[in-house]
């Protein structure tokens, strides 16, 4: 905590007069000093021995930003000390969202006794760019936007046999490459040779 605080005796002016004690506290900057305990008590936003310091930030720390409908991604993430509730939420919402009640999908933000922890999230049955949010549960808000997660659908096979690209779960095949996994060769030109009958 703070410094210990120095006390001051002053005795009485005259034989038998008490003495008081003067304390002196600590600045808490924006915090109040409690007596008792002789620590500064910080508002939500600050922290530290005289609360001096910003609560910050949020953090949201996915372990992939890409991936398919179904897969699971884990999210590392901490909020300010003092702030938020284990009823917050941890979203998946359509990243040009402006309405942070109804997210593709969700975890709570119940770190328990502390301002951080992990979760799992399924990534939703769709081809979409989402964006992670930390969500608060009073008024739904949304306090932190985290790093965009692409989900595409999977082509069979994913790299579409390294002739093409998978777009929207289908392989669009490089030129002279065809067929749905761009496994078939397929000529650039193709003549053809008319006979006449009786040549």
């Amino acid at each position: 905590g703070p410094p210990a605080v120095p006390r001051t005796a002053f005795p009485g002016s005259s034989p038998g007069s008490c003495s008081f004690v003067v304390e002196i506290v600590p600045d808490c900057g924006p915090g109040s000093y409690d007596l008792i305990d002789e620590k500064c008590n910080c508002p939500s936003d600050k922290q530290g021995r005289r609360c001096e310091a910003d609560t910050c930030c949020y953090e949201m720390t996915p372990t992939t930003t890409r991936g398919h409908p179904q897969e699971e991604i884990t999210v590392s993430w901490s909020r300010p000390k003092k702030s938020g509730h284990n009823s917050d939420i941890i979203g998946l919402f359509k990243h040009d969202a402006a309405d942070f009640s109804a997210p593709f999908a969700f975890q709570f933000a119940d770190g328990g006794d502390t301002d951080g922890g992990s979760i799992t999230l399924s990534l939703p049955p769709v081809e979409e760019t989402f964006a992670l949010h930390y969500v608060s549960s009073d008024g739904w808000t949304s306090r932190h936007e985290g790093p965009n997660v692409f989900v595409t659908l999977p082509c069979d096979p994913a790299d579409c046999s390294g002739h093409g690209v998978c777009i929207q779960g289908k392989c669009t095949c490089s030129s002279g490459w065809g067929g749905s996994k761009c496994s078939v060769t397929v000529p650039s030109s193709l003549q053809l040779a008319v006979e006449s009958p009786g040549a």
